[in-house]
């Protein structure tokens, strides 16, 4: 409420409690009330037709305006209501647009927080400590005194020639005995434990520089919350501050109908557009005689230039239309209507701000839309076409009649005319606790489209004289009311229209009602509507999110949250390295386009090392053989209790088979078959070199590296050879799935030609070629949704030498190298995967009866399979423009892992029993040098050792 209300006669028939008048009723008065509650408007007994089905009536002649009546209008005083404190009426305003009261608040000291508050403020110079005391002051009653002698001694103590003093409060205001007078570089302040808030004058010449220049881009990056942010009030209960990262409201225009507005006030400078009209006066606007135009417009849009407070959307503009005067003036019901229809067909105003509404007269006393037509006339066929023509998004302030159940009937008008309702907002007026204010109406049955936002204690802009008075001390003010609550939601929209390209207006007036604070206690939706107004959630995304895959809003996509692309060991860190900078934006319910980039959906190449693995690896026992026939066996193993890494979940944990392994040699003819064995085992690299697997630490560094990929678990293999030759040939396939990142690669199928020649008495050679094929990945890399894998395939070669240096001792090396692509799968944002380019070597030397008979040891340096050349080719959606076309933007990136990981590994393994089985001792120790081939990585340093024996 403002401080004064200005109210009409009273009804002198029962209009509106009936759908129809007789035909010789003459014009009645309805009362409507800026601020809620202070303007009136007349109703004429004769009204043109309106633009929407209307039950039979008899017909009218044509409304003239020459037969509207002028309202007189009589004010009473309207306190202005506290939530702390009861208002004390004797307590008389010493400045216009100030009232003061006093609190029964004790003193208390200083807080940490508001003592960090003001040495943060005192570091920035006198405009800001001034700001800062007035703030805080006002926020915090019960420190009052401690925060104006804190600042004193911040002044004295930096310099700034301040001097505090106990008397001379009634130079400055009636604040009681207890207030303090702070004078900082030729400002003056007035605070104390019976002051609540009565503004700082800043002093010409401060080193601040006076106000920054307004913003000229939409988004804020820099945004940091300041004295003119928690200054305005209730920009932190609605947490704006978490959009000013996006936007600032820029390009987006909201027409007030109020009481005018101080065109050359310093806080919209820039932030008024061009056309405004005073259906008063005649011409612009250029006067505001109550201050309520200007304290709505403030809210709204005031600018963020460092000094006094900022509107909502503090780079939006208003387009001022004047309808109504002073207290003492009648209100036109034609002036609203022609301001209404101005503001959509003239006024290029994508919002209609109304702080107005009607009062004592509520929603739910007007019968059916011909009663609300013969009520407000050409009004209410303006209203509807501002949204059914004009398409613009309506808000109005619920009305002030003291917590009625019901909104005033205009601002309920949707519930009369379905057809607006998308459209429109009505607003109730909450405290800083989300408690309804004692003043406001109810949403009730309007609750469907009904918000509450702050009304309470609300500081902004009013007139002052720029000649004599102070920008902030006479420039500023605090108002109540639900005019104070509509513009914050005014300002919201501004700020959700502007950053997000075509949203039209119902989508952001339904992202605000769906995104509304419901969670605090006492919420109530007769009473609250859908909730508090709350921009952080109105600036993430509602509902489903995202990615489109097409080149229009409208066309395919892919949920965000099932859309990923994850490495493998062989690709390190190579992807986020490439490409996770790469642009991406999601749209969600309302196709609104969040910005984001690649990294957000990659998962780099895991360590494909796992020392627990490992560590079950090389203490587990040897597989049981048995015997089927000469030259044939089977060997298998099944897991014990502890090896819960290798239990098989479907059979709830009890022991699974493994390393399955049927093996036959006749004749210079062989073959194995295995399954859930290690496959790169199947093919002649571990028996040509004399090694078990369960005596490494790290036991992928020999055998063939592309077998290596494939999980132990879950795969079948296969391995004949035969004598040809002076060699031997060996053919070996495995079917099964590759080990990767996050997501599954699919089946994979590899098949490998080995030959083995000996190259002398103690020089072997092997040679091997072979291909791979994985259904839904590359090398263990695989993607799903937006970034879905296709078929990638790969082709190798290697070759190997062991050399016997001496009897029972051997030097050992091998290399592979591979040639692998992959397709994006149908749809994917991945063109496709080329020339990737793949290798891994080892060389080390093993022996056996070096210290003792039968013992066996090996050292071994070894590099594992490494992507070192390739590039990914990935589409990805950069931006939407306002039609809702996206632009995509074409990322071609290197796929070579950044680091290289090199491991130096030893064993030692010596029988304590006869036979070399009941007791042994074994120990293992590796060293790897950037881990997973990421170049970041720390190194690592495993050790291993088991004694074991069997009674």
């Amino acid at each position: 409420m403002t401080s004064k209300k200005l109210t009409t006669a009273m009804l002198t028939c029962g209009l509106l409690l009936s759908a129809a008048l007789p035909m010789e009723a003459k014009a009645q008065t309805l009362i409507i009330t800026g601020d809620g509650s202070y303007y009136s408007s007349p109703v004429a007994d004769k009204l043109p037709p309106v633009n929407n089905p209307q039950p039979a009536a008899p017909p009218q002649p044509q409304y003239q305006p020459q037969q509207r009546p002028q309202i007189q209008v009589q004010s009473r005083p309207q306190p202005k209501i506290d939530p702390r404190t009861q208002w004390n009426p004797a307590q008389a305003s010493p400045r216009p647009g100030f009232q003061i009261w006093e609190y029964a608040t004790p003193q208390q000291p200083l807080s940490p927080q508001v003592k960090q508050q003001l040495a943060q403020a005192a570091a920035r110079g006198n405009k800001t400590l001034l700001e800062a005391v007035k703030a805080l002051s006002y926020y915090h009653p019960e420190m009052a005194e401690a925060i104006v002698a804190e600042a004193a001694g911040l002044s004295q103590a930096m310099g700034m020639g301040a001097a505090v003093t106990t008397s001379a409060i009634a130079e400055a205001s009636a604040v009681g005995s207890s207030g303090l007078y702070l004078s900082l570089g030729g400002a003056a302040l007035v605070a104390g434990g019976s002051a609540a808030l009565l503004g700082a004058a800043a002093g010409s010449g401060d080193e601040t520089g006076g106000g920054a220049a307004a913003p000229t881009s939409s988004a804020d990056p820099d945004f940091v919350v300041d004295l003119e942010f928690v200054l305005s009030g209730g920009l932190a209960q609605i947490n704006a501050d978490a959009a000013y990262s996006r936007s600032t409201g820029s390009g987006v225009i909201t027409a007030v109908i109020d009481s005018g507005i101080m065109p050359n006030h310093a806080d919209f400078t820039g932030r008024i557009a061009a056309g405004s009209v005073d259906y008063i006066d005649g011409g612009a606007v250029t006067t505001d005689l109550t201050g309520h135009g200007s304290h709505v417009s403030g809210i709204i849009a005031a600018t963020r230039d460092g000094l006094g407070i900022q509107g909502v959307a503090y780079n939006s503009q208003i387009l001022p239309l004047r309808a109504f005067a002073d207290e003492d003036d009648p209100v036109d019901t034609n002036d609203l209507a022609d301001a209404v229809n101005y503001a959509y067909i003239t006024g290029n105003a994508n919002i209609i701000n109304n702080s107005w509404n009607t009062e004592g007269i509520f929603i739910n006393d007007i019968a059916d839309q011909a009663a609300f037509n013969l009520a407000f006339g050409p009004l209410s066929t303006a209203l509807q076409n501002a949204i059914t023509v004009g398409d613009l998004a309506v808000v109005f302030a619920a009305g002030n009649d003291d917590n009625n159940p019901e909104v005033g009937s205009i601002s309920g008008m949707p519930l009369l005319f379905p057809a607006l309702e998308d459209n429109w907002l009505t607003v109730v007026a909450v405290d800083n606790t989300n408690t309804i204010a004692p003043f406001s109406n109810f949403c009730g049955a309007a609750q469907a489209f009904c918000l509450a936002a702050p009304g309470v204690n609300i500081i902004s802009t009013i007139p002052y004289d720029i000649a004599t008075e102070d920008r902030v001390l006479d420039g500023l003010t605090a108002f109540s009311g639900t005019s104070m609550a509509a513009p914050h939601v005014s300002g919201a929209l501004a700020l959700l229209l502007d950053e997000f390209l075509g949203l039209t207006v119902q989508e952001a007036i339904d992202i605000l009602l769906a995104t509304a604070n419901d969670g605090f206690v006492g919420y109530d939706p007769n009473i609250h509507g859908q909730g508090v107004l709350d921009l952080d959630a109105a600036f993430i995304a509602v509902g489903p999110v995202s990615i489109p895959a097409s080149l229009s809003v409208s066309g395919a996509g892919f949920s965000a949250a099932s859309s990923s692309l994850s490495g493998s060991p062989v690709f390190g860190s190579s992807l986020n390295a490439a490409l996770a900078a790469a642009p991406v934006i999601t749209l969600d319910s309302y196709n609104r386009a969040f910005a984001g980039n690649l990294g957000q959906y990659l998962h780099d190449g895991y360590d494909g090392f796992n020392a627990s693995r490992s560590f079950l690896n090389f203490t587990r026992e040897k597989a049981r053989t048995v015997q089927l026939g000469e030259g044939t066996s089977l060997g298998f193993r099944t897991t014990a209790d502890t090896e819960t890494l290798f239990r098989n979940e479907k059979t709830g944990g009890t022991p699974a088979l493994r390393d399955l392994r049927l093996t036959s040699a006749q004749n210079g003819y062989g073959f194995t078959a295995g399954y859930n064995a290690p496959a790169a085992q199947s093919l002649d690299g571990y028996n040509s070199y004399d090694i078990a697997a369960a005596d490494m630490v790290i036991d992928s560094a020999v055998g063939n590296s592309y077998f290596s990929l494939f999980a132990a678990d879950d795969n079948i293999s296969f391995a004949g050879h035969m004598s040809w030759g002076p060699g031997t040939f060996t053919l070996g396939s495995t079917y099964g799935t590759v080990t990767g990142g996050a997501e599954d690669s699919g089946a994979a199928f590899a098949s490998v030609a080995e030959y083995g020649l000996p190259l002398g008495e103690k020089w072997n050679s092997r040679f091997q070629i072979g291909a791979m094929t994985e259904s839904q990945g590359l090398l263990g890399l695989a993607g799903t949704g937006a970034f879905a894998t296709g078929r990638g395939t790969t082709g190798f070669a290697g070759i190997g030498f062991d050399y016997e240096i001496s009897s029972g001792l051997r030097l050992i090396a091998d290399y592979q190298y591979g040639l692998s692509s992959m397709q994006g799968a149908e749809g994917s944002l991945i063109s496709g995967f080329d020339n990737v380019a793949s290798d891994s070597f080892s060389i080390g030397m093993t022996g056996e009866n070096l210290a003792a008979k039968n013992d066996h040891f090996g050292i071994l340096f070894s590099q594992p399979l490494r992507v070192n050349a390739g590039s990914a080719h990935i589409t990805t959606p950069a931006m939407r423009d306002a039609e809702g076309n996206i632009t995509q933007a074409a990322q071609n990136a290197s796929l070579t892992a950044t680091g290289r990981e090199l491991n130096l590994q030893t064993w030692y393994g010596l029988p304590l029993s006869e036979d070399g089985e009941d007791s042994r001792l074994k120990i293992g120790a590796a060293f790897r040098h950037q881990p997973g081939h990421i170049k970041q990585a720390d190194a690592e340093a495993i050790g291993m050792f088991q004694l074991s024996h069997k009674f």
